[in-house]
């Protein structure tokens, strides 16, 4: 293969390595943020735990551990793009997963 036929099948694929390297990274910072939200219900579930959890406070903590992983990973995308609409969805899943599990501690507590 010669140097125009490399790049034509380069064009052709349309693959942006940047972009996947973004996503990876956004993958493996939401992992870590899942995580440690894990161990953060754990440890609350081990020292403050009801006899009975309802189904809604069993969903505030899926909740919290699924937006927190959906946040933190598009704010690693955020950092590569620079798109307004990664960054607003960053701080709008950060948010809803810090809600989330204030809404678990406030619910098992009480």
């Amino acid at each position: 293969m010669n140097k125009e036929e490399i790049l034509a099948k380069s064009r052709k694929e349309n693959d942006d390595e940047g972009f996947d390297h973004a996503n990876h990274k956004g993958n493996e910072f939401g992992l870590k943020s899942m995580c440690a939200f894990t161990i953060i219900l754990i440890a609350f579930n081990m020292i403050f735990r009801k006899d009975t959890l309802t189904y809604q406070e069993a969903n505030f903590a899926v909740l919290s551990l699924f937006w927190s992983y959906v946040g933190f990973k598009q704010l690693e995308i955020y950092k590569f793009t620079q798109k307004k609409g990664s960054l607003v969805f960053s701080i709008c899943g950060i948010l809803v997963g810090i809600l989330s599990l204030i809404a678990y501690v406030i619910g098992a507590v009480m």
